[in-house]
């Protein structure tokens, strides 16, 4: 039976400590007893990007911020409010992990609740999208799944049916496996269940390598004088203009569709990876980039669909005298190879990628040969 007392839950700014930029740590505190608990929020702030417990303009991608963290205010105060006993240790717990262990929420349930979160915090629409289509795979799979089913054998033979009956190939199967991870680690932390499956007496399919193509700076050069060529078609401008955007930002597809100056160009930087991971990581514009902006501002005229744009580029990059078959995605392998290529650090790429998992970010460092053939050129120096 829920308790009758009343909890607030505030956004501060703890000044204790700042970072190497003025920032200090954005924390949601409630008081009980003359005793404050504090319940982290990943946000970090200055004074004037977080004013009065909620960010500012000066904030890149206050909006989706303060979503963020009135959303983990609600869980919060759903946990305090839903405690049958309220004690010191009780509320600790509340706050630092939400709900206590909910058995009877169903499988399906959860993870449409989950769905629904994502996309309420501002998830990529694309991303989304994939949820749904895993949840519906799944779903596909055995309608009556359970909690209480989920075990080794079960997960076999979820793989083995991906395998079998979608004909689905390894790394589509790694794929819905990782949405799996997902949705178990998240239920683990809900406390609906003890413990993640796939860390369990099961094998988790993993991707498999394969090469990703990418322009190399000289055929970005190409790229950019077709590009401003006065000859070139006003559409191929366009997708050339775009595609160069992601190999000069590593921007997804969908960030690209959905580009918006104000909200990207901030000062001298634009910013990066937010739709997808809620995150405002930031690069500063170099003359290229700058000479882009201003480009495609002047034309005025949003990116196309995926699909119209592939078409367009396998038009484009032998028109640019481009000998490569590339899609729109590949801009993203460009700047990330490009990236290292010229000197950028794999942790900092992992921040501006989005990647969760550094092993992924680690795929274009093996591509990436002509940086170590090139750094390796300094042991000459040594070993005469």
């Amino acid at each position: 039976m829920p308790n009758d007392h009343t909890f607030t839950v505030v956004a501060i700014l703890d000044k204790h400590r700042a970072d190497a930029n003025g920032q200090h740590r954005v924390r949601l505190r409630v008081i009980y007893k003359s005793k404050a608990i504090y319940r982290a929020t990943g946000f970090s702030a200055t004074d004037d990007q977080f004013k009065y417990g909620v960010f500012t303009s000066e904030f890149p991608g206050a909006t989706l911020a303060n979503r963020k963290i009135e959303l983990l205010r609600t869980e919060i105060l759903d946990a305090l409010t839903a405690l049958p006993e309220v004690s010191l240790e009780a509320v600790r717990r509340a706050v630092l992990h939400g709900l206590a262990k909910a058995p009877q929420v169903s499988l399906f349930s959860f993870i449409d609740d989950m769905i629904k979160y994502e996309s309420m915090i501002g998830r990529a629409e694309g991303t989304v999208k994939f949820y749904r289509k895993e949840r519906n795979k799944l779903f596909d799979f055995r309608a009556n799944l359970t909690w209480s089913d989920i075990d080794a054998d079960v997960l076999e033979e979820y793989q083995s049916w991906l395998t079998t009956k979608r004909g689905n190939k390894p790394n589509t199967i790694a794929a819905s496996f990782k949405f799996l991870n997902k949705v178990f680690n998240r239920a683990e932390r809900k406390r609906v269940i003890d413990s993640n499956p796939l860390h369990e007496q099961f094998s988790r399919p993993r991707f498999v390598g394969s090469y990703r193509e990418h322009l190399t700076v000289k055929e970005i050069k190409l790229l950019e004088k077709y590009i401003y060529d006065e000859k070139t078609s006003f559409s191929a401008s366009v997708v050339g203009a775009w595609f160069l955007l992601g190999c000069y930002t590593g921007l997804r597809m969908s960030d690209v569709i959905g580009f918006n100056f104000e909200e990207r160009i901030y000062g001298e930087n634009i910013i990066v990876n937010t739709e997808k991971d809620n995150d405002t990581v930031s690069i500063p514009m170099h003359v290229g980039l700058k000479r882009l902006v201003k480009f495609l501002r002047e034309l005025n005229t949003r990116c196309y669909c995926n699909q119209v744009c592939n078409r367009w580029l396998k038009i484009i990059m032998p028109a640019a005298k481009i000998k490569k078959h590339v899609t729109f995605h590949c801009s993203r392998h460009t700047f990330a190879v490009t990236y290292l290529e010229l000197g950028g650090s794999l942790d900092a790429l992992q921040a501006v990628l989005g990647h969760e998992d550094l092993r992924t970010t680690a795929i274009y460092a093996k591509i990436s040969n002509a940086r170590v053939k090139r750094e390796m050129k300094a042991w000459d120096k040594e070993f005469i």
